[in-house]
């Protein structure tokens, strides 16, 4: 598969640039993965922003490669088969897939932290490079993510054009805080303390200075990266979005013999997951269930026998694990945003999250917010709610309202004012 077969224009010399007015942007996004099942390159290309996304692997249910991929190792295939979107299916994409591949590789021969993140830093590095190919159709701002920007946008200023980075977490105050839980909590590090290495947060550094706004999703990144020496005026908060649930209406609580708790993500030490489960010890008498959902990134010890770990679970049963759940749990110490606490919602459950992510809970309205490192307030909030079923009913209620507030036609005017 090539670039030039992956995008519906010829690639040929650079253009000379008729730009649109400022008020309708035309921005080429690039971006490795597929953050928010591509939500912000939907928006744009409904509302006529998106001149092109550049990506690393994209696989139309067409693609003859999709044949050849089921025949390796399990579970390659199907993840394969979500680097698509068919809302995007008319849009002008182009696949850099020898760096994703590269990537892939790389992340999977699980040599621990600091290998995993040169190897993000070579293939970044690579990706914005091989991106710079590719910015000759008409456009007035290019938007990168964290890590894979550099260089195109470098390339960009010099050409004049707008220059926008999405910096999906805190940069290193993530890093910091996760890399004092491993010191805290020895016992559940999987591979040793093994810090980030300073060559990629020196890319990152160079991406906050050569860029001229900062997308980050969250008060508490902003915050974090003011710490880290950005100006606050270069910073633009704008939320992920989420798709409204298509049956938000939540099961009758009182017909579950037992109070069901859901954790939905990375079981992390930057996640929380310690503290969640000495919640869970702590409400062993209780009539409280806990299962924990997704893939585990330490060393886990003997569950407390209310607790069942289900393992890493395909988006297909996503919506099904939120169904048969009362309320979802999200203790982080540090995200970017944490969009499952939206899914959670959209589907009517109450949320008990920290301050070190996403505003999106409304502290005893549509959930609790609880200090960071706290097992017993998480342990008491959680009984705060499954012990008054109306209050459980009201909070359900005001979830699916506040998910409301996400949709992606709302986000997007905001995501779509810094790109102009």
């Amino acid at each position: 598969m090539t670039s030039a077969t992956m995008t519906t224009q010829a690639h040929g010399a650079a253009l000379e640039v008729d730009r649109p007015e400022a008020a309708d942007p035309r921005v080429i996004m690039a971006m490795m993965g597929s953050r928010e099942h591509y939500q912000p390159m939907i928006s744009a290309c409904e509302h006529g922003n998106l001149a092109r996304l550049i990506t690393d692997f994209w696989f139309p249910p067409s693609n003859p490669m999709l044949r050849c991929v089921r025949a390796l190792p399990a579970g390659t295939a199907a993840y394969l088969e979500t680097r698509f979107a068919g809302e995007l299916r008319r849009a002008d994409v182009v696949a850099l897939a020898g760096v994703g591949t590269l990537q892939h590789v790389g992340v999977r021969l699980k040599l621990g932290r600091r290998f995993q993140y040169r190897v993000y830093s070579l293939a970044g590095r690579r990706f914005a490079q091989r991106c710079i190919r590719h910015l000759d159709v008409p456009h007035t701002a290019f938007l990168g993510f964290t890590s894979t920007a550099l260089e195109a946008l470098e390339h960009e200023n010099r050409a004049g054009v707008l220059t926008v980075l999405d910096q999906i977490d805190a940069g290193k105050t993530g890093e910091e805080i996760a890399f004092a839980e491993m010191a805290r909590h020895k016992k559940w590090v999987l591979h040793g303390l093994d810090p980030v290495p300073d060559e990629f947060f020196e890319r990152l550094r160079a991406e906050w200075s050569v860029a001229r706004r900062i997308i980050v999703n969250s008060a508490w990144s902003k915050s974090a990266l003011t710490q880290q020496g950005v100006p606050a005026g270069k910073i633009k908060v704008c939320p992920l979005a989420c798709k409204p649930s298509e049956s938000p209406a939540r099961p009758r609580f009182h017909e579950r013999p037992r109070f069901r708790v859901l954790w939905l993500g990375r079981l992390s030490l930057g996640k929380g997951i310690v503290y969640a489960i000495e919640a869970a010890r702590m409400l062993e008498r209780h009539n409280v269930d806990f299962t924990f959902a997704g893939p585990i990134d330490v060393r886990l010890p003997a569950l407390p026998a209310n607790c069942t770990y289900i393992g890493r679970i395909p988006q297909s049963q996503v919506g099904t694990q939120y169904g048969s759940h009362d309320l979802f749990i999200f203790p982080t110490l540090s995200d970017g945003f944490g969009r499952t606490q939206l899914e959670a919602m959209a589907h009517g459950l109450p949320v008990i999250a920290t301050p070190n992510c996403g505003e999106v809970v409304e502290h005893g309205i549509s959930g609790l917010i609880v200090p960071l490192r706290d097992s017993r307030a998480l342990a008491e909030a959680i009984l705060e709610i499954c012990g008054n079923r109306s209050k459980i009913e009201a909070m359900s209620a005001a979830a699916v309202r506040r998910s409301r507030d996400f949709t992606p036609d709302r986000v997007w005017q905001t995501f779509r004012a810094c790109l102009v």
